[in-house]
């Protein structure tokens, strides 16, 4: 993707991507890089996040590299105290997905999804807003936050309780982020993707049980539009939320649920 098919929505902005080295990580790095964002590629793999920062960087973009566990709330620290974290957008979408019976579910493994998928959002969310407030420049009434939910959060299917609970609990904790952070000017929104077609998502259905695997495909494809979103899509909707076109937009749920419930 050339820069400059977009417009310049994040000029002088710094954007933030926590889990920026794929998926739909990677696609929104790419968007708000085309938008003049400068972008921050954070992932735990930080081969994957260089290769996306160098990637913005041979079409004209600025964008670097940085390794960060968000499950590791001493180390989400120190990164938003690392020079040149100056945030004005931060884009959670770190996370993982597996797939366990209700029945078999323990306490641990609520505890393992909780970890990328709540956990590092949360200690993301108040490190980046923290940065936010500690802000002078003229830029400041453009500062917004966008998590990456998943529509699991409104309905689920056998074996993915851990993940939908997680995935709901991003919303309400982004609701209720927004609340307390309105008075700072920094706006708080969520989107909830169904179908997308990534590496992420394509491993996850290989993975699955032989009987779940028929499931997850009828679940996963949507009604509307037959066929499985690119994340570029996604991405291009996480794009609006951060933007200054959202300004009057925050507690906001983007949701893709209607293509797969209606026919």
């Amino acid at each position: 993707m050339q820069l400059g098919n977009y417009c310049s929505r994040f000029q002088n902005l710094t954007a933030v991507v926590i889990g920026g080295g794929s998926g739909l990580g990677k696609a929104t790095c790419k968007r708000l890089a085309a938008e003049a964002a400068r972008v921050i590629v954070a992932d735990i793999d930080v081969e994957t996040a260089q290769a996306v920062a160098a990637a913005i960087q041979e079409t004209g973009g600025s964008s670097e590299a940085a390794q960060v566990d968000v499950t590791q709330e001493k180390a989400v620290q120190q990164f938003f105290k690392g020079p040149g974290r100056d945030v004005d957008v931060l884009i959670n979408s770190a996370g993982t997905m597996w797939t366990k019976s209700f029945e078999d579910l323990t306490l641990p493994d609520l505890q393992e999804a909780f970890g990328p998928n709540i956990n590092g959002l949360l200690y993301a969310m108040q490190q980046a807003s923290l940065a936010m407030r500690a802000q002078s420049k003229p830029e400041a009434s453009k500062r917004a936050i966008v998590n990456i939910s998943s529509t699991a959060a409104l309905a689920s299917m056998p074996g993915l309780t851990a993940y939908s609970a997680a995935k709901a609990a991003i919303r309400q904790l982004s609701r209720s982020a927004a609340v307390e952070l309105a008075p700072f000017n920094v706006r708080v929104n969520t989107v909830l993707p169904h179908g997308t077609d990534t590496e992420g998502v394509r491993g996850f259905a290989a993975q699955l049980p032989p009987e779940l695997q028929a499931v997850f495909a009828e679940v996963n494809m949507p009604k509307l539009i037959p066929r499985l979103a690119q994340p570029e899509e996604i991405a291009a909707g996480i794009a609006f939320l951060a933007s200054s076109d959202a300004s009057f937009l925050t507690a906001v749920s983007l949701s893709w649920m209607a293509v797969s419930l209606f026919s």
